[in-house]
């Protein structure tokens, strides 16, 4: 079982009804400054843009890199076509999409595979896998907000059965988590009895020292009475 917690949300963020695809940015038909006019009326729309490191060999990231710096405060949600073919790719995909724009986090990665043939991830992730450690790492280290499939027709019940054992893994995940809670509270209310036995054995100990001090006291008084009267018994009598 891996060590990692919460490794999939079932709820994506917030996205634009429509979302701008950016594979040909930058093509030859269209100048710099006209693909980055597409980016800032998107940008501006709130529209949600889709993107991936090797759309036109790069040239979509260096699109999408100059609007962003044009508008840092409007930059919308960003989709990024991540390669699964094995861990290491997943690792740079993120990190190449991460290191050429200004953004510190991706906040939707797309798995993909161009032959769209994804048994080979899906069984990763239902086995927990390296592929899975990696999807992992990336989030919880907050590179990644969330994971999703480019799915087709032929991929559709593998994405399913991948997707129903994450919501089965998050459900022993709260399911444990509930139970860590229920044996610190537990433990908490246990201290906080042992607390209390304490602060009364303590209490008793004074009581049982002052009640000491007192008797010392008593035999004191006494002793005093003792001898005065030993000595007045031993002394001669006068006459009155």
């Amino acid at each position: 079982m891996s060590s990692h917690t919460r490794p999939w949300s079932s709820k994506l963020p917030s996205l634009h009804p429509l979302t701008l695809g950016t594979q040909n940015l930058g093509c030859d038909y269209d100048t710099t400054s006209q693909s980055v006019a597409v980016v800032r009326e998107a940008m501006d729309a709130g529209v949600s843009l889709h993107t991936s490191h090797n759309y036109n060999n790069g040239q979509s990231l260096n699109i999408l890199k100059l609007a962003f710096r044009e508008a840092p405060s409007s930059i919308p949600p960003l989709i990024g076509k991540i390669y699964c073919y094995n861990a290491a790719q997943i690792r740079l995909d993120v990190e190449e999409i991460l290191e050429r724009l200004p953004i510190d986090s991706l906040p939707v990665g797309q798995l993909a595979k161009n032959d769209h043939r994804e048994r080979e991830i899906v069984e990763d992730i239902i086995n927990e896998g390296p592929m899975f450690d990696a999807l992992c790492e990336l989030k919880d280290k907050g590179l990644v907000g969330h994971w999703t499939f480019e799915i087709f027709q032929k991929f559709g019940s593998d994405a399913q059965k991948a997707l129903e054992t994450f919501e089965e893994i998050n459900r022993l995940s709260d399911d444990l988590s509930s139970s860590i809670d229920e044996i610190a509270i537990g433990t908490s209310q246990q201290s906080e009895s042992t607390e209390e036995v304490a602060m009364m054995v303590d209490e008793a100990a004074n009581k049982a020292e002052m009640i000491s001090d007192e008797i010392s006291e008593i035999a004191g008084s006494s002793t005093a009475a003792h001898e005065t009267l030993t000595a007045l018994s031993e002394s001669p009598a006068t006459d009155s």
